[in-house]
């Protein structure tokens, strides 16, 4: 399986209509300090690694000085995961989580046909959350099925409006998995904040990548 880095798979996020936080992959502690001055307020720096639990490592660190930004991301590129050397951090806005949903798309074998899952909540536990996962069915051409998105979503809590946007976020994660012929595909987060746009921001696979990916809701 090719994998992609998650500023890569974030480029196939904003490339399907996602609203992904502004930033860019820095090589040097130099670029990342200047990404950081370009952004203004409060940044994420983390590792680009094919792994999983990067903040459990040191891989995802927050900082609002420049000389803090250096800090982390010299101590970043210095990181080996695996036999394989960091080269390179991403750096982004923060953005301030409010509430969350997981995504994931999938073949299912068995129906020989894509499915969607659904969960409120975020992606970590989602395994011991299975019970609580909705499935929302998919046509191979046309994507998923307008009354099981309608269900999944109206029954979140939402306001008209934002449920409207999350279902379009649904049809949009069907659209970013056939550009790619992703085999699966997951979006770990989305999140709404203060005051709720949709953005896209935590870990995303497909078949030729691993991507990270998450999304906001704003108004």
């Amino acid at each position: 399986m090719a994998r992609l880095h998650e500023y890569q798979g974030k480029a196939i996020l904003a490339a399907n209509g996602f609203k992904i936080p502004r930033g860019r992959a820095a090589s040097s502690a130099n670029d990342a300090v200047a990404t950081a001055k370009e952004l203004g307020g409060e940044v994420v720096i983390k590792i680009q690694a094919w792994t999983t639990g990067r903040a459990g490592m040191g891989g995802v660190a927050f900082a609002k000085k420049p000389d803090d930004v250096r800090t982390h991301a010299e101590r970043m590129l210095s990181m080996k995961v695996g036999q394989f050397p960091v080269e390179a951090v991403l750096v982004e806005e923060k953005i301030d989580i409010d509430r969350e949903f997981f995504l994931s798309f999938a073949i299912d074998d068995a129906a020989r046909a894509p499915v969607i899952i659904f969960a409120v909540g975020g992606g970590t536990g989602i395994e011991e959350r299975a019970a609580s996962t909705r499935r929302i069915a998919c046509e191979v051409n046309t994507g998923p099925l307008g009354s099981a998105v309608k269900e999944a979503v109206n029954g979140c809590g939402l306001s008209q409006a934002h449920a409207n946007q999350l279902g379009e976020s649904i049809r949009k994660l069907f659209a970013a998995a056939r550009s790619v012929e992703a085999r699966y595909l997951e979006i770990s987060r989305a999140n709404s904040i203060t005051r709720r746009r949709l953005w896209s921001a935590s870990p995303m696979q497909s078949n030729r990548a691993i991507i990270a990916a998450h999304f906001t809701l704003r108004s």
